[in-house]
């Protein structure tokens, strides 16, 4: 009587026939049950169009590890010549955000792959619970417009660098024919370009102000650095 008092119970019935799903892998509480998942290879592609050419993948590749190489040569700081580290440092930093983004788009690709298969799995064999699938499918249309972003993100870091980016920038204006009003329209716009130089948190210098009576501007030339 007492053994049979001891005796492990059974796991309960709802625990035992249903997975449980954990984002986007499923996990079984009991080991001898069998695999309710299906292992084959969804019969369409479960990743949405790219942007990315094989050329372009091939492109990001060989920069992440060209990234990857400057980062231990970089660690390994003490052999190097203080022209050497500062031109390891410059390539670093332009490689940086390509890096970064394209690592990212790589585990966005796998994680729409796997929670793909977790869509077939669930409509072929299984019955998802609702609440369950509606999240999933969430989690995968925005994943989808994720790996969009990260996509034109990649290209527009790819573009050719124009080395007049980095450099200062002049800005002049001048009154138009109008008189008053075409003094008063240039102070405007002066003023709307000293605010966004100190939204993009660049420095302004006014090197020239030419004012007439109304406080308009006849002519005004500040520098953008």
């Amino acid at each position: 009587m007492l053994r049979s008092l001891l005796r492990p119970l059974p796991p309960p019935s709802f625990l035992a026939t249903k997975p449980l799903f954990y984002g986007i892998v499923s996990q079984r509480l009991w080991s001898s049950r069998p695999k309710f998942y299906s292992t084959e290879t969804p019969s369409r592609n479960p990743l949405p169009p790219t942007l990315l050419n094989p050329t372009l993948q091939r492109t990001l590749s060989q920069k992440s590890a060209r990234y990857k190489a400057l980062l231990q040569t970089l660690n390994s700081s003490a052999t190097l010549t203080s022209d050497a580290l500062s031109t390891t440092s410059k390539e670093l930093s332009e490689l940086e955000d390509t890096h970064h983004t394209y690592t990212e788009w790589l585990k966005v690709r796998g994680d729409l792959a796997e929670l793909f298969q977790l869509l077939q799995t669930s409509r072929d064999e299984i019955a998802m619970e609702a609440d369950m699938l509606d999240l999933t499918r969430e989690e995968y249309a925005q994943l989808t417009d994720r790996i969009g972003q990260l996509e034109r993100d990649i290209i527009a870091a790819l573009l050719p660098k124009d080395s007049a980016d980095e450099g200062s920038a002049i800005l002049e204006i001048r009154a138009g024919t109008g008189g008053d009003e075409a003094a008063l329209f240039a102070a405007d716009v002066m003023k709307m370009y000293e605010r966004f130089a100190q939204l993009m948190r660049w420095k302004w210098e006014m090197m020239q102000m030419a004012e007439d009576s109304n406080k308009g501007i006849k002519v005004g030339r500040g520098s953008f650095y």
